[in-house]
């Protein structure tokens, strides 16, 4: 259901199979509790058609063995009427939901990986922090005092790939920009970058600049966060960090640069936070059931990074939404493991009849 646009509601009707012809309360109960949105009559009752195929009794020619094909023919027949004066629905919506699903996807993705290299890079700076307050004296008395840390950097990581007639290829969208994954997994239809669902209008919408589906490509690889030990020198971590070529190179003021590379990085998790926030509300917005699994997924993983910035409103905000979806989740499971445990129980119970 949380594939399909908001406007495909009034399209969405009930076929109910092993029916006594009666209403069907549990049914109705089990959308309501599911929170399934669908047509409803002029008895704000969902549209359903009611038919009965029991495949598994011995017809009774003492009963009443028209009953089932009275039932399924009075079903067939409103059905049949139904479909004749409703208009078919247009399906562009529902595409736009598709694709927002696979940008909303892609773009956590990316973000884990954009957040795992501010970590690395958060590591690296306090390394190179605690080394030149170690060396201090060494690094005032020699500019090109050398320490070794762990520097991040982008690897280029071969995947496995494939082609599948004419129509499917699967590799990854990537970014030489940025040097970031923008689709992978799951970019299986589109031959070039600016065919692949995560763009819009031209630009990317998952990697940092966004830049221009021209400026990507799809190969073979993808960018992966990976460490190297390299050998720092006080000139070097200076020119890497200090964008004000002409200050002082005194370790106390290559410190207070550092810093402030902490809390850029920092500040930059939080706006791509905001970002998928961004399209999870866009989401919440057009499809007709935003609460699906992989949803749920994606909040959960918000909700930490938001408790871990300490932005209590989103945080709060984001973990009521998060409540709910988990609820219609856990309601539908319930109600589909209770049906399978009945279905079960009678299925025994008949193989136990017929063994007697």
């Amino acid at each position: 259901m949380s594939l399909f646009g908001n406007d495909i509601a009034k399209h969405i009707v009930l076929l109910i199979t092993y029916s006594n012809g009666r209403r069907p309360e549990n049914v109705f109960q089990a959308l309501q509790a599911a929170n399934i949105e669908c047509a409803q009559n002029e008895n704000n009752e969902p549209v359903h058609f009611l038919f009965d195929n029991y495949q598994h009794e011995v017809r009774n020619q003492q009963g009443y063995p028209d009953v089932p094909d009275i039932i399924s023919a009075h079903g067939i027949a409103k059905l049949t009427d139904f479909l004749k004066n409703t208009a078919p629905q247009k399906l562009e919506k529902t595409v736009e939901v598709i694709k927002e699903h696979i940008r909303l996807t892609a773009c956590i993705q990316n973000l884990q990986d954009r957040i795992e290299m501010i970590v690395l890079k958060g590591r690296e700076i306090k390394e190179i922090q605690q080394a030149m307050k170690k060396h201090e004296q060494q690094m005032k008395l020699n500019a090109e005092f050398e320490i070794e840390v762990n520097e991040p950097y982008k690897h280029k990581e071969s995947i496995s790939t494939g082609m599948w007639g004419l129509f499917f290829y699967e590799a990854a969208v990537c970014c030489p920009l940025c040097e970031e994954t923008c689709h992978y997994p799951g970019c299986t239809v589109a031959w070039k970058p600016a065919h692949c669902e995560v763009m819009k209008g031209g630009r990317c919408t998952v990697c940092s600049r966004k830049c221009l589906a021209s400026a990507h490509v799809k190969e073979k690889w993808r960018y992966v966060n990976k460490i190297k030990k390299v050998k720092k020198t006080l000139t070097g971590v200076k020119e890497k960090y200090d964008k004000n070529k002409a200050a002082s190179l005194k370790a106390s003021a290559i410190l207070d640069d550092l810093q402030k590379e902490i809390d850029n990085l920092e500040a930059d998790k939080e706006k791509w936070i905001d970002m998928v926030v961004q399209h999870i509300e866009t989401l919440s917005k057009i499809s007709l059931k935003v609460d699906s699994v992989s949803t749920y997924v994606h909040l959960d993983y918000l909700t930490e990074k938001m408790k871990e910035n300490g932005d209590t409103e989103k945080f709060q905000k984001l973990k009521e939404k998060t409540c709910q979806v988990n609820e219609a989740i856990r309601s539908g499971v319930k109600y589909a493991y209770d049906g399978m445990c009945k279905i079960f129980t009678k299925n025994k119970e008949n193989k136990e009849g017929t063994n007697v």
